[in-house]
């Protein structure tokens, strides 16, 4: 099939391994659709509420740039498929132009927790198949739209970035007790103020920390990692944590499944890690402040059972949750996709400095990039 994928443009983002993986199978196309939604990241990012408020006194909408680029470049081509993970942002009008423009059938994925949903505006737009991976919240839109083109896919991880890495991927002082990657909210610090008041567990944050953030939220912030170097990063730590967004209801987040693939020891509060990693097995798990402090300190002390946990965690990722597999789910849940080719899938965890084998060796991938 021929596939437009419309992604970020750079590494470490959900659509732009998504593009790597199909292009196994299929002739793919990236188009860097959010390269454009917020021009400023790192410490220029909140310049963007300026240049969000200068789109709606034009009364444009926040996408205007993204979209007048999407729809030049689109004229005159063609395609069978197009994988949009941007539902929330990329206006029903312009899904329905492409649509109509390229022949394709349009394909939603929403990795994100239902607040950033925002209207729900794309619930008028023409998508053969919605996917959240929340079964609340397909239950949801399933019973109140009397609709089965909502439908449940949990999200996964790019093996080929989230994996055991050499630790010499690390950034400098990556051995801590605890660390997490992540942008600065409000749910978070009041989550991680009690284990960052201990003065005696050493915590580190990766991400981008706003300016509004609590002091001791922002003391802990060290600059963002992505690819092969977060992945060396949180193996580094002795505890790999992973405290889910409020609204993290009925699934998980794609750190779920990243820490996992990437050989750490993953400590968790998502709602139904049950149903993809089993606790105290595959991963530790803590409930609110008081536990999560309780089970750091536990768990710091046995070192030899973080190392076989974080070993089962990382069998389970590599064998079910792969975007390899998530993709041939997919395309088992859509009848016109049903006789589409699988995509191939690891044949197992590579060791950190070991190349990914797929179950009958690698083909040569398809993708252009936009």
């Amino acid at each position: 099939m021929r596939i437009l994928v419309l992604g970020a443009g750079r590494p470490d983002r959900a659509a732009d391994s998504l593009a790597e993986i199909l292009a196994f199978r299929h002739e793919v196309t990236l188009f860097p659709y959010e390269r454009t939604l917020l021009p400023f990241t790192g410490r220029l990012h909140d310049l963007n509420k300026a240049y969000l408020f200068g789109l709606r006194v034009a009364k444009r909408p926040p996408t205007f740039i993204s979209d007048e680029r999407l729809l030049r470049w689109t004229r005159g081509k063609r395609f069978d498929l197009v994988l949009i993970l941007a539902i929330a942002l990329i206006p029903p009008d312009v899904v329905k132009t492409l649509v109509e423009r390229t022949g394709a059938m349009a394909i939603g994925w929403f990795p994100d927790a239902i607040v950033n949903l925002r209207g729900a505006e794309f619930a008028s737009a023409p998508y053969e198949r919605v996917f959240f991976k929340d079964k609340v919240v397909v239950d949801r839109f399933r019973s109140a739209l009397a609709s089965d083109r909502y439908d449940f896919l949990p999200q996964g991880f790019d093996p080929q970035i989230h994996r055991p890495v050499p630790d010499r991927l690390a950034p400098d002082g990556a051995s801590v007790d605890v660390a997490l990657f992540g942008n600065s909210y409000a749910f978070r610090a009041e989550m991680l103020a009690l284990l960052l008041a201990q003065p005696d567990i050493r915590t580190v944050i990766y991400g981008d920390v706003q300016y509004s953030a609590a002091p001791r939220l922002r003391a802990v912030y060290r600059p963002a990692v992505r690819g092969l170097c977060k992945s060396a990063a949180m193996r580094r730590a002795a505890i790999a944590l992973n405290n889910n967004h409020y609204a993290e209801l009925g699934g998980v987040n794609k750190r779920t499944f990243e820490l996992a693939a990437m050989g750490s020891f993953q400590l968790t509060d998502a709602p139904r890690i049950a149903e993809y990693f089993e606790p105290g097995v595959e991963c530790a798990t803590f409930r609110g402040p008081n536990d999560l402090v309780d089970q750091v300190r536990r768990h710091l002390e046995l070192p030899e059972e973080r190392a076989a946990i974080a070993r089962r965690g990382l069998a389970r990722a590599f064998r079910e949750h792969t975007y390899n597999h998530r993709l041939n789910e997919m395309f088992d849940r859509i009848p016109a996709l049903r006789g589409e080719p699988k995509i191939p899938v690891p044949v197992g965890p590579p060791e950190p400095d070991d190349d990914l084998e797929l179950v009958g060796g690698t083909p040569e991938r398809r993708l252009t990039l936009a």
